[in-house]
């Protein structure tokens, strides 16, 4: 049993992400330790990038295309401080997450995982987890921890969270899951890092295309 708490050992663990490569990459060493240690692995998300990956023992890509978008304004805008991540919302909220919820749910369902690990904006992942039951590991992403975008998606997240049958979550507690991981150094935390328990873990290089 793992730790004595009634968990089978080895357990079978489910790593999605939202989007493109930059979401997965913090997530491939706990997947790599995960199976060097035996535990069973599988990875949904963008199709593309799931097909590209080798060592799970399951596969799940979704029906959409590369997960990112060409269209742009073609100039180069000044950042806001206080809004440096103005489409948080419409790139990680809209048809992509609620489909999540879903894709991610019936996963759930017919592999029953122990445990979620994914990103820090695949929201609709989190969503299925909650509603299923399945404890949720959430993994940064984001070097510096800004979490100034926060406060913007708190409508975004009601909706999704209703049309999955779950309770409001004013405090937006979904987002940290239960167990938050940190795979950056503790001296890139920026001013507006969220203050919560974290673990903390050794970077590695990111992947190069020939890997």
């Amino acid at each position: 049993m793992l730790h004595g708490v009634g968990v089978p050992d080895p357990i079978r663990i489910l790593f999605s992400f939202a989007r493109g490569r930059g979401h997965l990459g913090p997530l491939m060493p706990l997947a790599r330790v995960a199976q060097a240690r035996g535990h069973a692995t599988e990875l949904t998300g963008t199709r593309v990038v799931v097909l590209a990956q080798t060592g799970f023992a399951s596969l799940h890509p979704d029906a959409t295309g590369d997960g990112r978008g060409d269209e742009g304004t073609g100039t180069l805008a000044r950042p806001h401080p206080d809004r440096a991540y103005p489409r948080m919302a419409e790139v990680f909220l809209g048809p992509h997450a609620h489909a999540a919820v879903e894709r991610v749910g019936r996963i759930i369902a017919e592999r029953r995982p122990h445990v979620l690990v994914c990103d820090e904006h695949d929201f609709g992942a989190m969503a299925a987890a909650e509603r299923a039951g399945v404890p949720c590991v959430v993994v940064e992403v984001l070097a510096t921890g800004y979490a100034g975008w926060r406060p913007d998606l708190r409508e975004g997240l009601g909706r999704l969270r209703a049309a999955a049958g779950l309770a409001p979550d004013p405090a937006l507690a979904m987002l940290d899951g239960d167990l938050v991981i940190v795979p950056f150094p503790a001296s890139l935390r920026g001013p507006d890092a969220v203050p919560r328990p974290v673990l903390r873990v050794r970077p590695e290089p990111p992947e190069t295309a020939d890997a």
